[in-house]
Parts: structure tokens; C-alpha cells; sequence
């Protein structure tokens, strides 16, 4: 009883993070002096993925899917998840490569979330019931490597990006860099490690708490790269594309 009392605390309390985090990403563009539109459109990726996560742990409680077993809890886990996991890459490569080739990178995500789904339904359909068994860790497995890739791929632009930009840009450039940076590998290091503690409920307990942090982080370093969007960082926007 004290362990649902505490999983429903802590999803009470990932609910509250999640929709304050929202918010302060949706006011924060009313503040920005200088907007760039790519930025704007990732901006509103951010606000989805968060809005989703907020409508998960809202489900979570009120009907009970832990509850009805941590198979259950983990499945729904994933369906909720891995949208908002990738949404959260999208809304960085957004920024750092060219429309043509980042709706090429986008629809691996689409790719990799319709496998994870037709798994989980494959289950469901087999097993006539959501205690899909065996297919549950091949539908967690595909989720792994989904956000391994869109782990690595932002990372690997950010870093194209960086032999781009000469030094002529100065400090911008590096502002710009040292933001994306720091939040990409906050966000990425705890993305990678998800898939594992999702499955386990203590660690749960443990990651859940170091998963907010790492997502706040995550948003303060993108709003801090909007309010430096000065005209040199919108210009370095554009030539990277």
C-alpha cells in the first residue's frame, strides 16, 4: 500500500514538473526580442512532448495501469514515452540541419514508434490481454535503439555544426554551441538509460527523480539559446542550413 501510496506521489509530482515545464517554455517566447522561425517550431515540439508526458502520469493515476501490474505500467510506458522522447531530438535536429535532410532524419522516429506499436498489438492480439509477455521486451528493445539513434544524431550534427562556423562569428557561435551542447547531453544521457529503468520499479524511484532534473536542465538550456538570440545567432541559424 506505502509503494502505490509513493508511485502515486511521484507521478503526481512528474505531472506538476512536466506542466510547469510546459508553460514556461510557451511564456518564454512572449520575452524573445529577436525570433527565428526554426526555433519557434521547435519550441512548440518541446511544449507537445511535455504535454504528452503530462497526460501519461495524469492517466497513470487515474487509471491505475501500475497498478494493474508493472508489465501493464511499463507498456504504456513506452506508448507515451517514445513520442515524446523523440520529440524532444526532433526539436534539436530542427535547428541544426537543413529542411530536406531533417525531414529525412525525422521519419526514422515514425518508422521506429510504428514497430513498437505493432508489437505491442501483436501481444495484445496473442496473449488477449494487455500482459503481453516476451513482446513486451522486443517492443522496449526497438524503443532502445530508437533513442540511441536519435540520442546520437543530434549529437553528431551539433557537431558538424561546430566545424562549420568559423571564427569570424565569436562569441555567438559559441554561445549557441555551449547551449545546444549542454542540454543535448543532459537530455541524451538519460534518454539512453530509460529503456532500463522503466522495467524495474525501484529504479524507478531512483531515475525518476534524476530524470526531471536532467529534463529541466534540458529546457532552461534551450530557453536560455531563445534569449540569446541575438541577429549573429539567428545568422549562424541560417548558414548552418
Amino acid at each position: 500500500m506505502d509503494t502505490c501510496l509513493d508511485l502515486i506521489a511521484l507521478q503526481y509530482t512528474c505531472m506538476i514538473v512536466m506542466a510547469m515545464l510546459a508553460f514556461f517554455v510557451f511564456v518564454s517566447r512572449y520575452y524573445v526580442t529577436c525570433r527565428n522561425r526554426q526555433f519557434e517550431q521547435s519550441r512548440w515540439m518541446i511544449v507537445v512532448a511535455l504535454l504528452l508526458f503530462v497526460v501519461h502520469y495524469m492517466c497513470q493515476m487515474r487509471l491505475g495501469w501500475r497498478q494493474q501490474g508493472n508489465d501493464v505500467g511499463v507498456l504504456f510506458n513506452l506508448l507515451f514515452y517514445s513520442p515524446s522522447a523523440i520529440l524532444l531530438s526532433w526539436s534539436q535536429l530542427n535547428i541544426l540541419r537543413a529542411r530536406h535532410r531533417r525531414w529525412s532524419f525525422m521519419r526514422y522516429g515514425v518508422v521506429g514508434y510504428a514497430l513498437m506499436v505493432l508489437c505491442i498489438v501483436a501481444g495484445v492480439i496473442s496473449n488477449g490481454s494487455l500482459h503481453i509477455g516476451p513482446m513486451l521486451y522486443v517492443a522496449d528493445t526497438i524503443h532502445f535503439f530508437t533513442l540511441l539513434y536519435y540520442t546520437w544524431a543530434p549529437l553528431r550534427e551539433l557537431g558538424n555544426v561546430q566545424r562549420r562556423l568559423d571564427s569570424e562569428h565569436g562569441n555567438p557561435a559559441d554561445a549557441y554551441l555551449r547551449t545546444m551542447r549542454f542540454g543535448l547531453y543532459v537530455v541524451c544521457a538519460f534518454a539512453v538509460i530509460s529503456p532500463l529503468y522503466i522495467l524495474s520499479r525501484p529504479l524507478l524511484f531512483v531515475f525518476g527523480p534524476l530524470g526531471l532534473i536532467s529534463l529541466s536542465l534540458f529546457i532552461v538550456s534551450f530557453t536560455a539559446l531563445g534569449f540569446s538570440m541575438s541577429e549573429g545567432v539567428t545568422e549562424i541559424v541560417t548558414e548552418t542550413n
